[in-house]
């Protein structure tokens, strides 16, 4: 089954970090909340406003609501994958999936309906992609014009660089190919 979140309030089970806030939009309990000109749900459209809070429950514009820094949600979750990274999507909501807009990581998935979602850091925010980067060489040898001193460090450094690589591409900061 393929990740789903509902939209409908969320149940939030366990949470850290309580704060109370005045909305300056509608949002639902488990929401992802962002700043921008007072607290309102975040998203990843044109008009990203990242995530910072988690709704602790229901509120109208001008309600105090709790919301917190971190927090265990399940009830509007469907089909996810335990252990996978969870990114902010439009209106407050999640997705397994990075954004097109935006780049935000916010939780991991824990079980098939349950999230840990934890925004706020770290924000990564997608740019224009400005050139490809290839995977390291692993033949490069003493003999290149590298001058590595043997294999074996030629080897080394080269599968650091593209774990380097791997980690930067899987937080959406670049593409490789």
């Amino acid at each position: 089954m393929a990740f789903a979140d509902s939209g409908l309030a969320k149940i939030v089970k366990e949470a850290a970090a309580k704060v109370n806030i005045i909305m300056a939009a509608a949002c639902q309990a488990g929401d992802l909340l962002g700043y921008s000109s007072g607290w309102k749900p975040a998203n990843e459209s044109s008009t990203t406003i990242l995530a910072e809070l988690v709704a602790g429950e229901n509120g109208a514009a001008g309600d105090v609501i709790t919301a917190y820094r971190m927090a265990v949600v399940s009830g509007s979750i469907s089909g996810a994958a335990p252990g996978n990274t969870v990114y902010l999507d439009d209106g407050g909501k999640v997705s397994e999936s990075p954004g097109e807009t935006a780049v935000q990581a916010v939780g991991r998935s824990l079980t098939d309906s349950e999230l840990l979602l934890s925004p706020g850091f770290p924000n990564f925010i997608k740019v224009e992609q400005q050139a490809h980067i290839s995977d390291a060489d692993a033949t490069v040898t003493n003999s290149s014009p590298y001058g590595w001193d043997s294999e074996a460090h030629a080897t080394t450094v080269v599968t650091a660089v593209n774990a380097i690589l791997d980690v930067l591409e899987a937080y959406g900061m670049v593409a490789t190919s």
